[in-house]
């Protein structure tokens, strides 16, 4: 291809025959002359490395294009129609979005993902409002383009950063007005109206292979724990949430509408502002001997005058199928009713009689304590050496069940068994216990007081969980 190069000076040339060739003018103001063609006879394009490119229209009779550099002017009807290329591919159009991350109409989207918008050209701020707003028009932010933090430009790409958090599973459409941007030449960016996405309606949160602690998000979650002993944590109080388990899969549902539903797989325990669930004590229990698991929560009652909490009842369930004899764990437990002796009653130095009396009023719901003939008989049991205290507990028990329909003392029994009845529903149907190990305690201690022989409904109101909010088994 011929190239055809001028002077520094204002050169000009006149086209007599077609052909294709290449012109650069250098320096001067230069003229390519197309003697008496008309304008219309040719198309006038730039090229992307900015030369100039003049070529017949299609169906010419005859062929010409022209690669032009450093050429000003461009002639025509003999001099008569002059193209000043200096300005003849001026820009005039300002910039467009071309791409949006997340895309037009996605779903699904990050509640805490930034907005970025490419633009087909590079940009500076104009002036003017950013709109961000649910589907339904309420404006959730309002981003000044000359002052706002959230905003930033990086050549044609803008960046919108919400200050808060989206909502989950919400419609949300982002607005701007024309003129917020311009590109180099001035010309100023047109109005966007029709941005729009959703965001999902919750996370998707995975444990390792450890003991995973994870916590809900405020939308509705699928958490799996994975391996390990793995507790989801929610930042509100149990009784706020109705619980349903099918098979492993355990669905939490808020009554408040904070969240819409999570579904968990793989966890092991739930931990909420007030109260824990342990979703082990179950499978766990019933691996043990029903009399056994029976028994431990009766050492509950006799030595702290409490419901057990299920983690306490799963620790104390494993340790006697690894083989602890349940007279020995009833020694563990005296031991530790005597460092909390002023729930218990018990102390290091209290004498058999008043050990005898504390249990009598644990277990038998005997508020004076033993009557004179059984004071008598059990320090016997104690004092030849047939019986140590936690012994004697599990003998004393024995010894209430004993009295199920008799006319005059079967009232302790029905106490004892109704006891029981709430102490499972609190700690194994249902799995509770309480966030701390005075609350364990005091709380377990005031539902355990508040049965009687006749009634167990006013010790389970004081759970404050509703029957109907828990479904695990």
């Amino acid at each position: 291809m011929a190239t055809i190069k001028g002077t520094d000076k204002d050169d000009s040339w006149l086209v007599v025959n077609p052909g294709t060739f290449v012109i650069d003018g250098l320096g001067g103001i230069d003229t390519l002359n197309l003697g008496t063609s008309l304008r219309r006879e040719y198309q006038i394009s730039k090229n992307a490395d900015g030369t100039i490119q003049v070529d017949t229209v299609s169906g010419a009779s005859s062929q010409f294009h022209a690669t032009l550099i450093n050429v000003e002017r461009l002639a025509f009807n003999n001099g008569r129609d002059i193209i000043d290329l200096t300005t003849y591919f001026a820009d005039t159009i300002g910039p467009s979005v071309i791409t949006f991350s997340p895309v037009d109409q996605a779903s699904n989207v990050a509640v805490n993902r930034d907005l970025v918008l490419t633009f087909n050209e590079p940009i500076v701020k104009g002036a003017g409002t950013i709109q961000l707003k649910t589907s339904e028009g309420v404006v959730v932010e309002t981003f000044d383009v000359q002052t706002s933090a959230q905003l930033s430009i990086a050549s044609n790409v803008l960046t919108v950063n919400p200050t808060v958090n989206l909502q989950y599973g919400k419609n949300y459409v982002l607005q701007m007005s024309a003129g917020l941007f311009k590109d180099s030449s001035g010309n100023a960016s047109s109005a966007l109206t029709s941005y729009s996405f959703k965001t999902a309606i919750g996370e998707f949160i995975n444990g390792t292979s450890g003991n995973d602690v994870l916590t809900s998000s405020v939308g509705s979650d699928t958490i799996s724990g994975n391996a390990g002993n793995d507790t989801v944590v929610y930042a509100e109080k149990l009784n706020g949430f109705k619980l349903s388990r099918v098979g492993d899969t355990l669905t939490v549902v808020s009554k408040s509408g904070s969240i819409a539903t999570d579904t968990l797989n793989s966890i092991e325990n739930l931990q909420f502002s007030d109260m824990t669930v342990n979703l082990q004590i179950q499978a766990l229990t019933k691996s043990a001997p029903a009399a056994d698991v029976q028994r431990l929560i009766e050492l509950y009652v006799a030595f702290f005058n409490r419901v057990p909490d299920a983690d306490g009842l799963a620790y104390w369930t494993s340790e006697m199928l690894n083989g602890q004899k349940l007279n020995t764990i009833a020694e563990t437990f005296y031991n530790a009713g005597v460092q909390f002796s002023d729930y218990t009653g018990f102390s290091a130095t209290m004498s058999n009689t008043d050990f005898i009396n504390v249990i009598y009023r644990n277990v038998l719901g005997r508020s004076d304590g033993a009557d004179a003939d059984g004071l008598s008989y059990w320090n016997g049991e104690l004092s030849s050496g047939k019986a140590n205290r936690g012994s004697l507990v599990s003998t004393i028990l024995d010894a209430a069940h004993g009295f199920k329909g008799n006319t005059t003392w079967g009232w302790v029994a029905d106490l004892l068994d109704n006891k029981i009845a709430v102490a499972k529903t609190f700690a194994i149907d249902w799995g509770l216990g309480y966030a701390s190990s005075d609350q364990a305690i005091t709380q377990g201690m005031k539902i355990a007081a508040a049965v009687t022989p006749t009634d167990t409904q006013v010790a389970i109101s004081l759970i404050g969980i509703a029957a109907t909010d828990m479904h695990l088994t």
